[in-house]
């Protein structure tokens, strides 16, 4: 799949075997060959005589029926590719979170398949969080809705958790899995016992989610276009300045992990908004994702420092040794980490976060 820029020039409708099918035709925005070409009319009629006889005929190999309509202008697809782009978000911010811990799936489930249903899950309420909290001052709804998304993620915590510290474990210990095999098998054994009652967690996930698409129907708010964003987008901004000074200051676990967590809010923002001008926003996008991943092994490496410390000191071959040679590592780690992040943080923080809000209005406009 290749993903390009591309504009609209017409709208070919199909009705196949009773239902409608419509075809956008477009354009390679940014291609000079077609910079002339701004509706169907443009085009040789030679054209998409080719392209509806193509339609007809290998649908006539299907032994299908079809029906195709002469091409329209431009503006009939506008409202076409409005309305899926507006099913598409419904379905992924409000639904994806339910399809991938769907009960009647997880019982027959690997558990790979589960560890990635129930990271999935957590990520897309982290998505909506990042959305509702983007539009925040227009929206009278934010705090009930974040707490409830913070709640419903909450119910899958220890299991991502528990699956995030040996995936931690093991990229840490990738030169010398052998020596350190036992402790791994600690880590193990504690993450199948959280994962008893994963069917029931998931089944309650999946109704609070639910509940909330329910809710969604309703939401409104006080502002529109840019008046409702960019408050939230500044908001968001300013917020992971100040969160970065403090982790600077002093680089505890949890001052990293705070400014981790708004690291992420603003890089969905980026994504959300790199449709407007994705030349300038996807390459910030990018240092956003990669400041967030390296926050995030941070994390993970904290975590898998705790669960060392909390295995069982009875456990004969997970020695003292072992143990310290483990935190000598993750220390090691940490440390690299933290001098990545805080270069990549410096300059990706660097304006006034009046001026950020500033330079994405105009590239709303």
């Amino acid at each position: 799949m290749c993903l390009v820029q591309a504009r609209a020039v017409g709208l070919m409708s199909m009705i196949d075997e009773g239902q409608a099918d419509h075809k956008i035709i477009a354009v390679l925005e940014q291609d000079p060959i077609y910079d002339d070409y701004k509706s169907a009319s443009d085009f040789p009629r030679h054209t998409f005589k080719m392209l509806k006889r193509f339609l007809e005929d290998y649908k006539v190999l299907e032994s299908k029926d079809v029906e195709v309509d002469e091409i329209m202008p431009a503006e009939a697809a506008h409202p076409i590719i409005e309305n899926a782009l507006n099913r598409y978000s419904a379905e992924r911010r409000q639904g994806k979170a339910i399809a991938v811990v769907d009960p009647a799936r997880t019982t027959e489930a690997s558990r790979e398949n589960i560890d990635l249903a129930v990271h999935d899950a957590r990520k897309r309420c982290k998505e909506l969080r990042a959305l509702i909290r983007l539009v925040r001052p227009s929206f009278d709804g934010y705090q009930r809705e974040n707490a409830a998304f913070r709640t419903a993620a909450r119910l899958l915590a220890d299991l991502r958790d528990a699956t995030t510290v040996l995936d931690a474990f093991d990229a840490l210990t990738e030169d010398d899995t052998e020596r350190f095999a036992p402790v791994r098998g600690a880590l193990a054994t504690e993450r199948a016992e959280l994962s008893s009652d994963t069917g029931e967690r998931l089944q309650a996930f999946a109704k609070r989610m639910a509940e909330a698409r329910q809710r969604a129907r309703k939401w409104t708010l006080e502002d529109q276009g840019f008046d409702a964003i960019g408050p939230g987008l500044e908001r968001t901004y300013a917020r992971c300045q100040s969160a970065m000074q403090c982790a600077i200051k002093k680089p505890s676990i949890d001052n990293l992990h705070e400014w981790r967590k708004l690291v992420k809010y603003n890089r969905t923002h980026l994504r959300l908004l790199r449709g407007l001008f994705a030349p300038v926003i996807e390459p910030v996008r990018g240092q956003a994702k990669r400041l967030s991943d390296l926050l995030g092994d941070h994390h993970d490496l904290a975590m898998l420092a705790d669960a060392i410390d909390s295995i069982d000191a009875g456990e004969p071959a997970v020695n003292a040794q072992l143990r310290k040679q483990l935190h000598q590592r993750i220390s090691e780690r940490c440390q690299a980490i933290e001098a990545e992040a805080f270069d990549l943080g410096r300059r990706l923080y660097a304006q006034k976060p009046s001026h950020y809000r500033s330079h994405a209005e105009l590239l709303w406009r």
